[in-house]
């Protein structure tokens, strides 16, 4: 049985578990989450009680006792100040050479940091993602955050492309070889510094903690920070910049406002016929995949979990049209562990599985009618490449199920084998499949015009 502090150090190494990333004493006490953050992953931690010390030298001793607790406990691991999960050995050789990974790729970062001071829109640069974090491999691109002057970002987007392009940092490399690519995914301009309500969460909290500025112009980096305070709602130790008099006006709409905004149209024009839907506008443009935090937390609790001693059983399906079998399948599925997440194929994977004309409801009606079944513990949507083989696998190394729970017409049993139990897991077929009902099925019923109820 933990105690609160526990479970709180215990949901900061879980995150980066998920990575196989493990931490630092000093990255665990700059992580550690207030009530609030826990809540994320753990909806019994109250808000009403302070679990921390006041002062950093009390709360970094009470974190010292915490962890040696968990090291006794064999709930974490250590090897000179880093804390990993118990029996996640090899972890700290891969963060030794993660470190290595990421000094060979200083001049890669260089090369971008010289051609920014060439454009006068750009007023910062940060490092995001796994390299930031430490945890990046020597086959990862790194990740960007730009912030430009206000009516500049889409025409700076479009020159750093072209510099990318011509230096051979362009995103694919023709031999499939990511790292040293630029990946200019995230940009800001200096009147989107303040990150929305639906942005302030653990995820991003976590990604401005680690953030690497390579670049600073007019205090961009300062000003970012200064109109984030909610950081310091989710993190126990978040310290705020000094709150310095920062005069800089924002640029007024002018000519090149107008270059701007055709640049804009251009590229995500080009982009919404190659990859669907963006989340851009005219001030801010986030390009990775909008499930991707949501994708995490699931992960996270997975883990959390799963190291509190809960069996953790894992379901992946469309769910499209529901019906009986699929309550009676995730039924079966919950009886066999403690605690039952479900991944839903993504609208784009069930095009390609299915055909154009599926899935009849999106991925966020389908996650919501899951959900009001009150079966699963966690749902949650697979990545859009989860047909690659290697992503499945990764899958399961992040999520680290006990049991892959599966029907008896479940395909490639031999291959969702072999991945469980490289990971410490099993599949089992929980659920004798009736021939003759299916969401297929039921939809060309109701197209036919029959009256059958679907619930």
């Amino acid at each position: 049985m933990l105690n609160k502090a526990e479970k709180a150090v215990l949901a900061t190494v879980t995150y980066s578990a998920q990575f196989d990333h493990p931490l630092h004493f000093s990255e665990i006490y700059e992580r550690l989450l207030t009530n609030q953050g826990l809540r994320t992953v753990d909806a019994s931690f109250s808000l009403s009680k302070t679990l921390w010390q006041s002062t950093p030298l009390a709360r970094k001793e009470q974190l010292a006792k915490t962890l040696r607790s968990l090291v006794k406990k064999k709930i974490l691991i250590h090897s000179h100040q880093y804390y990993a999960l118990f029996g996640r050995e090899q972890s700290f050789a891969r963060r030794w050479q993660a470190g290595v990974d990421q000094r060979q790729k200083k001049p890669v970062i260089l090369e971008l940091v010289s051609v920014v001071r060439r454009i006068p829109w750009i007023e910062a640069v940060a490092i995001t993602g796994s390299h930031a974090a430490g945890g990046a491999t020597e086959k990862d691109d790194i990740d960007f955050l730009v912030v430009t002057q206000r009516n500049r970002m889409w025409l700076a987007r479009l020159l750093m492309l072209f510099y990318a392009w011509k230096m051979g940092h362009r995103l694919p490399l023709p031999d499939g070889d990511m790292s040293h690519s630029w990946d200019l995914n995230f940009w800001l301009d200096e009147t989107r510094l303040a990150l929305p309500p639906p942005k302030q969460t653990v995820y991003e909290a976590y990604e401005i903690l680690q953030m690497r500025w390579v670049f600073n112009r007019y205090h961009a980096r300062q000003r970012f920070l200064l109109v984030n305070p909610w950081v310091g709602k989710l993190l126990v130790s978040w310290s705020m910049p000094k709150n310095q008099r920062l005069s800089y006006q924002f640029k007024k709409f002018d000519l090149l406002a107008v270059g701007n905004w055709l640049a804009f149209m251009i590229e995500i024009g080009y982009r919404t016929l190659r990859h669907g839907r963006q989340r851009a506008d005219l001030h801010s443009a986030f390009f990775h995949p909008s499930n991707t935090r949501q994708h995490l937390f699931s992960a996270w609790k997975s883990l959390y979990w799963r190291s509190l001693g809960k069996k953790i059983v894992l379901v992946t399906g469309v769910f499209d049209v529901l019906h009986q079998e699929h309550q009676n399948f995730l039924k079966a599925a919950k009886k066999v562990g403690d605690v039952l997440i479900v991944g839903l194929e993504s609208d784009q994977r069930v095009r390609t599985i299915k055909g154009p004309a599926r899935p009849v409801n999106n991925q966020l009606t389908r996650l919501a009618n899951v959900k009001q079944w009150r079966l699963a513990d966690e749902v949650f949507v697979l990545p859009e490449n989860f047909g690659d083989s290697v992503v499945r696998e990764q899958l399961i190394g992040q999520f680290r199920p006990h049991i892959l729970a599966v029907s008896s017409h479940s395909p490639h049993l031999a291959e969702k084998r072999r991945v469980l139990k490289k990971f410490g897991g099993m599949v089992k077929v929980v659920y004798q499949h009736r021939k003759g009902v299916s969401s297929t099925r039921l939809i060309k019923q109701k197209i036919e015009g029959d009256t059958l109820s679907v619930s």
